[in-house]
């Protein structure tokens, strides 16, 4: 479902986080019983995490890197960064292709932003 074409949202912002409950609606509706299913096989791993987090020092932990939620947070990993740079050459590569050719570039909303 968010394969292609992933959205974000930075839950601090009250208009994405009501964008964001209503894609978990959507989610619930369509593939409740599959979620459930795949949250009993790493619930006792989230909640160990959890308490491993605050016993060591709460969010600025390493152990506490996997609860860190909001968008801004999430934009200081190395994972997102590294996806986003990609993106954008992509999107150049794209761009310079498409002026080749004479095309309309393919537009990624997001790409840019570091």
């Amino acid at each position: 479902m968010v394969d292609k074409n992933c959205p974000q949202w930075d839950i601090a912002d009250p208009s994405q986080a009501l964008r964001f409950s209503t894609f978990l609606i959507a989610i619930r509706t369509r593939l409740l019983r599959d979620l459930k299913a795949e949250f009993k096989k790493i619930h006792g791993g989230l909640v160990e995490g959890l308490k491993k987090a605050t016993e060591e020092g709460g969010v600025g932990s390493k152990a506490s890197r996997r609860f860190r939620w909001k968008l801004t947070q999430q934009r200081e990993e190395e994972p997102l960064k590294s996806m986003l740079k990609a993106l954008k050459k992509r999107t150049e590569a794209e761009k310079r292709e498409a002026s080749k050719k004479d095309l309309p570039p393919l537009h990624v909303e997001g790409a840019t932003k570091d």
